[in-house]
């Protein structure tokens, strides 16, 4: 007994959206470099910064300088992307991959 498998024309079934990619910038991928950056630019100090995020004055001079923590939260990250109105590097850079 054969089957056989009726082929219908793709107009019946459209294709699924394909996801949209996010857009490469040429900007820096290290966060602390792009975020010292962007505040020097428009001369903000990073503690007026870390208030803005309500964080302690000198959590992002620490974050910056000293490397601690290892990486901003999606929350601060977000935050200062929003205000920078820029990408400000990849938020996660060095935290291990499991």
């Amino acid at each position: 007994m054969q089957v056989t498998v009726e082929r219908f024309p793709e107009q019946v079934w459209p294709k699924p959206p394909v996801p949209k990619v996010p857009r490469i910038t040429k900007g820096t991928a290290d966060p602390r470099q792009a975020l010292a950056a962007a505040a020097q630019a428009r001369g903000d100090s990073y503690a007026a910064l870390s208030r803005m995020i309500g964080r302690r004055a000198g959590f992002l001079a620490c974050f910056i300088r000293e490397g601690m923590p290892q990486a901003l939260t999606v929350r601060d990250h977000q935050l200062l992307v929003e205000y920078f109105g820029q990408p400000l590097g990849i938020r996660d850079l060095w935290l291990d991959r499991v």
